[in-house]
């Protein structure tokens, strides 16, 4: 989010204006109990109807951590669809960034010019100092609209994390690498697209595979931890109907994808490369 261009880009406004996340003289924040933390943050601004046009406006701030983006986007619909809220602005902030909420006192044209706002904004880097000097360089390019200097209030570091995203014959994986400075850890968020075939993945870890494979029902989703201490990896796909979900492995296709799953992503100076292309196994 950048001023003086609104979040929600549907919001036409002129410069100064909303901002990006909206305008507050009383400021209400709210996180749903339900939050939890993720990688992924809903950033949203609302107010409710104003009793006479001669008001200030009242606006809230929505801030909410996901584990998926799928459930940061679901959200994002629904609180668009809330007839209640006003002047809806949204935001999500993605992993491998770090980002910046702030406010700050300013004016805004129009209906509400005699009014002096708290606005939110947002600021994101590929660190928290490169997210504080963007922040920086923003307020010093619209000078002219903060009465008062920005204060951040809430600070979401991601930097850590990167993705990589791999389609194994109609199964999406997306893998997400946390670094440390002794390990990476590597989890994989997968989506089967096939509306009729149970998805079964085995994965191949740092040259051993892993013998418990990942049953994925037809259209549905799983997460599923390749662990610590990666270096390289891979999957391969097996469809099935969904009634052989019980049906064993032979030793004869462990030996088979022992040689078949290839390592196509390997982990170089903390971020996933890819090295091949993924494969199916046939049933």
């Amino acid at each position: 989010m950048k001023l003086p261009v609104p979040m929600n880009k549907k919001i036409l406004t002129s410069p100064g204006y909303l901002a990006t996340a909206g305008i507050l003289c009383m400021a209400a924040i709210a996180q749903s109990p339900a939050a939890r933390a993720g990688d992924y943050l809903f950033v949203g601004v609302h107010r409710p109807p104003l009793a006479n046009n001669k008001a200030c406006p009242r606006f809230a701030l929505v801030t909410e951590e996901f584990q998926t983006e799928d459930e940061a986007k679901a959200f994002k619909k629904s609180f668009l669809a809330n007839k209640e809220f006003m002047d809806k602005s949204t935001e999500i902030f993605k992993p491998g960034r770090t980002g910046l909420v702030y406010q700050y006192q300013g004016h805004s044209p129009g209906l509400h010019g005699k009014c002096v706002f708290t606005k939110y904004s947002t600021a994101i880097g590929r660190d928290e100092p490169s997210a504080r000097d963007n922040l920086a360089a923003h307020v010093r390019t619209f000078r002219e609209y903060f009465i008062s200097e920005p204060e951040v209030i809430k600070v979401w570091d991601r930097s850590g994390l990167d993705r990589i995203t791999r389609h194994y014959d109609g199964v999406e994986v997306t893998y997400l690498v946390r670094k440390t400075p002794s390990a990476s850890t590597v989890v994989a968020q997968i989506r089967n697209t096939n509306p009729d075939k149970l998805a079964r993945l085995f994965f191949r870890v740092n040259g051993k595979l892993l013998k418990k494979p990942v049953d994925v029902d037809p259209q549905g989703k799983a997460n599923f931890n390749l662990g610590r201490d990666v270096e390289h990896f891979g999957a391969a796909v097996q469809w099935l109907d969904p009634q052989e979900r019980n049906q064993s492995i032979s030793d004869e296709m462990m030996n088979s994808l022992k040689n078949s799953v290839r390592e196509q992503i390997m982990i170089k100076d903390g971020k996933p490369q890819g090295k091949g292309s993924a494969i199916g196994v046939r049933g």
